[in-house]
């Protein structure tokens, strides 16, 4: 714990009325309490859900002033929040899903939360009322970024998901708090892919210049209901722009809908402090300070400035941690939400046949090259036998079941990787050009230890390591690629990565069966049944051989000790922020 702490004693924590700051503080707060995070992050936006604003800092921010009705738990499940509202499948025939609010919901501003905010989240997530033939692929500029023109409504949407698929205006119950979205067909993330990301009454305001919430909370609405083009391109170009940040950004835009509200940005952080008017689930410490330190400074302020902070493992820092985990600070291997792979390519070259491809994977000492790659954090890294699902969660479990992975490729076998060179016709010495980052000490110690284990079975990796990735992969003529590729989230990552022709396929084939199996999944309402597809879908990369999953990707959560119930969710953001309503200090 932090020296300068000040005592918490338990019966600070009665309801205490403060003269000039609205209502009173949650019964769960203690006054005065505080905690410190060493963050990398920065502050640049409180729409986390546009493209330019998904940020890793803004995100940060966002796990912890906006409500969301469901979002990923401890266990890689989904938890519905229903301290927001419910979301439900009301209809089959149009599919159509209602998002019903808390009737007790508001913003930190005491405005109410309601149905305008729900609509807002429809037309910015599902883009249904863009102007007919605009492609946004067409409004790129030289650095490439997209540049909206200012007569379109376009909403720069991160991620559109299901909503993408809206079939017709929602029918909006004001009263209700609750709107009905129809859509084209089921959708597996009907669950969460509408976000309240910006306040609507801020949005009228700043589009129409009308100050009195209510009154711009329903002119946002009729713009939508009425479809008019102009006030909804002014609508698009604030949800896009609107919320971008500084230190001297007015207050009324930083309004939360979550637990936390932010009270002041600087060059050098952010102070988040308990929002007196959150309906949900209230933290105990008032103030959280996010305190922006560069990568080398943040576990040399652990204990003195910050309580927690979030590190890249390195060989460097693995004895210092160590040490700090001795004198009584937590250590969690958080997963990144990535997976470290040796990819094949099946398009060209000598790995075109899939014997080829099976006798390079035999061949492979994948634990050596895992140790190699991962060095003094090898045994927090851990190996993962899949490319679909994260370690510890039930589809992971399954799919190593049903898989065939361990079968396939579990262990090493050098005899019967050298047959099956043969049978492929692939003479012994023969050079597989392995491209990787030079840069990423995981990458290039993985590729010493893989060419050390190929000779034995007569493989022989042409070491074809690069500054810059992307590029070098771009220009081709390369067999092998060790990269670490994200975890899939949708259908549509899955997709990206694994389907034929998809975006991100290194593998330069698929598969007609993988390709269906995706695309029946995006279209499950069920998890057990978009699971029992995703097995499907990986079965199908094992028995193609072009993937070998090799570890996790993590980073080092480490927590000064008297601080508890820090419980870091694996991921790809907010890994640290999800959970801040349950970070204690101890009793005294």
């Amino acid at each position: 714990m932090r020296a300068a702490r000040p005592s918490v004693v338990v019966v600070v924590a009665s309801v205490v009325l403060l003269t000039g700051c609205g209502p009173s503080l949650p019964v769960s707060v203690i006054e005065g309490s505080d905690v410190a995070i060493g963050w990398r992050g920065e502050l640049t936006s409180v729409n986390a859900a546009s493209s330019a604003g998904a940020t890793p800092g803004n995100l940060d921010v966002a796990a912890a002033t906006r409500s969301q009705f469901a979002a990923i738990g401890l266990d890689g499940s989904l938890v519905a929040n229903v301290d927001l509202g419910e979301v439900e499948i009301v209809d089959d025939e149009p599919f159509t899903v209602r998002y019903d609010l808390v009737d007790d919901g508001m913003w930190s501003d005491g405005v109410p939360l309601d149905a305008a905010d729900l609509l807002l989240g429809w037309v910015a997530g599902s883009n249904a009322l863009a102007p007919e033939g605009f492609d946004p692929a067409e409004s790129i500029d030289e650095a490439g970024a997209l540049v909206v023109p200012a007569d379109v409504a376009w909403f720069d949407v991160a991620v559109s998901g299901g909503l993408a698929l809206a079939d017709g205006q929602p029918e909006v119950d004001e009263f209700a708090r609750s709107i009905d979205v129809p859509l084209t067909g089921p959708v597996a993330d009907w669950q969460t892919m509408l976000e309240i990301a910006v306040p609507a009454h801020v949005v009228g305001r700043l589009a129409f210049g009308i100050e009195d919430p209510m009154e711009a909370k329903q002119a946002v609405v009729d713009a939508i209901r009425i479809a008019d083009p102009e006030r909804l391109a002014a609508i698009a170009a604030v949800w896009n722009e609107g919320f971008d940040v500084s230190p001297t950004t007015d207050e009324g835009l930083l309004v939360s809908s979550g637990p936390y509200v932010v009270d002041e940005i600087r060059e050098d952080g952010v102070t988040l402090v308990a929002n007196r008017r959150y309906a949900g689930t209230t933290p105990t410490i008032e103030t959280v300070e996010l305190v922006a330190l560069p990568e080398d400074r943040l576990l040399a302020a652990l204990g003195s400035d910050v309580d927690a902070v979030e590190v890249l493992p390195t060989d460097e820092n693995w004895e210092p941690i160590r040490d700090l985990t001795r004198d009584g600070a937590q250590l969690t291997a958080t997963q990144t939400g990535s997976i470290w792979t040796l990819q094949l390519r099946g398009d060209r070259g000598v790995l075109q046949s899939t014997l080829a491809r099976q006798s390079l994977l035999h061949a492979i000492p994948r634990a050596d090259v895992v140790a190699a790659g991962a060095g003094a954090w090898s045994a927090e890294m851990g190996s993962t036998d899949s490319v679909l699902f994260q370690t510890g969660t039930g589809g992971y479990q399954i799919s190593l079941e049903d898989s065939g992975f361990a079968d396939a490729w579990g262990s090493p076998d050098a005899e019967l990787a050298a047959a099956e060179r043969d049978q492929a016709g692939v003479p012994a010495g023969t050079a597989v050009c392995v491209v990787y980052d030079r840069a990423e000490p995981f990458a290039a110690g993985a590729f010493a230890a893989l060419a050390a284990g190929l000779a034995e079975s007569g493989w022989t990796a042409a070491d074809c390591g690069a500054d810059d990735l992307d590029a070098r992969l771009a220009e081709g003529g390369w067999d092998a690629v060790i990269a670490s590729v994200p975890l899939p989230t949708s259908a549509a990552d899955v997709a990206a990565h694994w389907g034929t022709g998809g975006a991100a396929n290194l593998t330069g084939i698929g598969d007609p069966a993988r390709d269906e199996a995706i695309a029946t999944a995006a279209t499950r309402t069920e998890p057990n049944d978009v699971r029992d597809l995703l097995v499907e879908v990986e079965t199908s990369i094992v028995a193609q051989g072009v993937a070998l999953p090799l570890s996790t990707v993590i980073v080092a959560d480490v927590v000064a000790s008297g601080i508890e119930s820090v419980q870091p969710r694996n991921g790809p953001d907010a890994r640290l922020t999800w959970n801040l309503p349950q970070w204690a200090l101890p009793e005294e």
